[in-house]
């Protein structure tokens, strides 16, 4: 049944069913054709746009003094993202610092003795009493203990330096 239709028969078929189609949707307005309008610079420009661009002219505004017009939490926004960034830096540093302890002690060390200098260490900064800096340095703790050391802590027993 299907072995007497050819490749030329099949695309002559699909050609008028196209032109068919796309008779269809001009007749209907379903499909308008656009055209560029030109404007009296030589430029063509579609007749409708779905958006338009507009560039805005850029305000330019004396540079003002440092305090006035701020407000006072602006000024506290500031103050807040320096103490943050002395806490990273804390962290980064009693981070590295416990690494080394952990290395320099190696596996002859105890528990007793690597908590005892942890804790020393960790005292050291009272700043980075709060709970995200807990879970990082616990964290840290456990791993580096269990590598360096071949000494396993627990969570518990990791927070429990910080006291």
């Amino acid at each position: 049944m299907l072995e007497g239709i050819t490749w030329g028969n099949f695309a002559v078929f699909m050609v008028a069913a196209l032109v068919l189609y796309f008779i269809v949707l001009i007749v209907t307005g379903q499909l308008k054709f656009r055209y560029k309008v030109e404007k009296g610079d030589g430029t063509a420009v579609p007749v409708k746009k779905f958006w338009k661009v507009e560039e805005q002219p850029a305000v330019v505004t004396g540079q003002l003094p440092a305090l006035q017009g701020m407000d006072i939490h602006e000024l506290d926004s500031e103050r807040s993202t320096s103490n943050i960034d002395k806490d990273f830096a804390a962290l980064e540093s009693l981070a590295v610092e416990l690494q080394e302890i952990c290395a320099d002690a190696g596996p002859t060390t105890t528990k007793e003795v690597l908590s005892d200098q942890m804790r020393q260490q960790i005292a050291a900064y009272p700043t980075l009493n709060t709970i995200a800096f807990k879970g990082a340095i616990s964290n840290l703790i456990v791993k580096a203990a269990a590598v360096d050391c071949n000494i396993t802590f627990t969570i518990a027993e990791a927070e429990a330096l910080w006291q």
